[in-house]
């Protein structure tokens, strides 16, 4: 785990190398001034959530460890801090943003600096009302001592005396007058979501504090995802600055993470990214999300990011081949699925793409499986130059089954919805889900034939069925088709993940011709799967199918 007494204060006090002399040449150890810092976020600050709300704020070890660095090493030559940018990298729920919001209200009251401007940076309007400053509001009111020398608004704190007049605010990206911003402090809250158009604003952030003597920019995050943003330069900065590779000697790295070639599912090398291991978040929760990681791309993908803290990709490989290949089951009697309970979804193209139809049916008592059947459309014309730009000998899955020709140049949505309704009353089924962005061109069709209509949302809107797919397909619990259309739409699917943990998925940006369709489609059926709260049922106990349109 990441000792930063051991690589910053110990060469201060008895140097052991070459290197250690020449810093201790520069710099000295104050670690009275570090433990005023100490005993006033001990003294002034509570806690604000969950069962410590109310209760002082008493600092980790770790977090005093990075106090006595931050607010103890010191200029020979000025006697002013050392440290003047400081980026904490560190896992999910681990007390970052109170611990920044502690940091504030003593730059703010207890620095000694006059005129101190205090800000918590928002890099949109809407991240304003979520920023540390909302935390070190919440802080102060909860403190007497806090509150009974501060005037505390929604949208500014004051802090006045003889010789200070203070403030602290939010500092949002498109502030009119950010440029005219003096900061004493300024935290910076997790920057893995900035997005790469807001590289400038980190550089402007930066150079704002030029005119104070000991300032504090306090970058935090937990790692991210996208690695063209800023927040992804700040973080490979602040390594090449850990490693030695870069020389800024006012930069203070602090990175925990469980290094890329540490086993992920070592309980040994967790604490390595969450330094609160066990306090917050309990050693069983991390035993559960490790065990979910181990069997589900996605599970791990984020089971990474949020407990050990590491950079992933945005878009990553979801479901495994093998896994989708093991559910294949071509030989099962198709008149065995007749009146069955089951669930469908309907992806439905604008001119000539892919148009895909899927339907789950349900586990009985006799067969345990969740049997998956897919079919799909394209227009005929040129059709060969089609073969040769895709890859895809379309003639010979028309002639299998795979595929049906609809239309000519474009797609004959006509068609398909015919197509679909005769489907259906082959299967006994009569409830019809759609998207509502896109349902009229088979609208027709359906109505006509006494089909009633579900609404559905996509995207993020389907996390819940996408994980119950991924669930399904990696238990091996579904028996498919082996369509080979459908089979390329879940080799193609790449999974995406946002900071409240949605899952959806997506093609490959760089690969344009790749089609997801068919696990769409999938994914749709399983997510009323997943609204019904499904257990197997008898063929004999039959409820309407619902069957989802795009």
């Amino acid at each position: 785990m990441l000792d930063l007494r051991k690589k910053y204060i110990d060469p201060l006090i008895q140097p052991s190398s070459v290197s250690d002399a020449k810093l201790a040449a520069m710099y000295y150890y104050d670690p009275a001034a570090a433990d005023k810092v100490v005993d006033f976020i001990q003294a002034e600050c509570k806690h604000i959530k969950a069962e410590f709300k109310g209760k002082p704020f008493i600092l980790a070890p770790w977090q005093i460890d990075v106090i006595h660095v931050i607010f103890g090493i010191k200029h020979i030559e000025s006697g002013f801090r050392r440290f003047t940018e400081v980026f904490m990298h560190i896992g999910k729920k681990q007390g970052k943003s109170l611990f920044a919001a502690a940091l504030m209200w003593y730059m703010l009251c207890a620095d000694g600096e006059g005129g101190a401007e205090v800000y918590s940076v928002a890099n949109n309007e809407n991240q304003a009302s979520r920023t540390v400053f909302d935390v070190m509001r919440q802080m102060g009111k909860a403190s007497c001592g806090i509150s009974e020398r501060c005037r505390i608004d929604k949208k500014k704190i004051y802090y006045q005396t003889a010789t200070a007049d203070n403030f602290a605010e939010v500092l949002a990206a498109n502030h009119t007058t950010i440029d005219g911003c003096n900061p004493h402090m300024q935290s910076v809250d997790e920057t893995h979501l900035y997005p790469s158009h807001q590289k400038k604003l980190l550089r402007l952030i930066r150079q704002l504090p030029v005119a104070r003597n000991q300032p504090l920019t306090l970058y935090t995050t937990t790692a991210g995802e996208d690695k063209t943003g800023p927040g992804y330069d700040l973080y490979q900065e602040a390594c090449g600055v850990r490693d030695g590779l870069i020389k800024k000697d006012y930069f203070l790295s602090i990175i925990y993470e469980v290094a890329e070639d540490d086993d992920i599912f070592d309980p040994a090398n967790w604490p390595k990214a969450n330094p609160n291991y066990g306090v917050i978040i309990k050693h069983q929760r991390y035993l559960e999300k490790a065990e979910a990681a181990k069997t589900s791309a996605t599970e791990e993908l984020d089971f990474r990011r949020y407990y050990c803290n590491q950079w992933t990709d945005t878009a990553t490989s979801w479901l495994s081949s093998a896994d989708w290949t093991e559910c294949r089951s071509e030989s099962f009697d198709d008149d065995l699925l007749i009146g069955r309970p089951a669930y469908s979804a309907f992806d439905l193209a604008k001119i000539g793409d892919w148009n895909s139809f899927v339907i789950v049916f349900l586990p009985t008592d006799e067969d345990p499986f969740y049997r998956v059947k897919s079919w799909f459309w394209l227009p005929e014309e040129d059709i060969a130059s089609r073969e040769g730009k895709d890859g895809i000998g379309y003639r010979a899955l028309e002639k299998m089954g795979d595929l049906r020709f609809s239309g000519e140049r474009f797609v004959d949505h006509t068609q398909i919805g015919t197509d679909i309704v005769e489907i259906m009353q082959h299967y006994k089924l009569d409830e019809v889900g759609f998207d509502i962005n896109w349902s009229h061109p088979v609208q027709i069709e359906l109505e006509a034939a006494g089909l009633i209509f579900i609404p559905l949302k996509q995207a993020k809107f389907l996390s819940n069925g996408y994980r119950e797919m991924e669930k399904l397909v990696g238990e091996h619990r579904f028996a498919h088709d082996n369509n080979e259309l459908m089979n390329r739409c879940i080799i193609n699917a790449k999974a995406k993940t946002n900071s409240y943990n949605d899952l959806w998925i997506d093609k490959d940006e760089s690969k344009k011709k790749k089609k997801v369709d068919g696990a769409v489609c999938l994914g749709m059926c399983c997510e009323l799967i997943h609204r019904n709260n499904c257990e197997p049922k008898n063929s004999k106990e039959y409820t309407p199918v619902q069957m989802a349109l795009v």
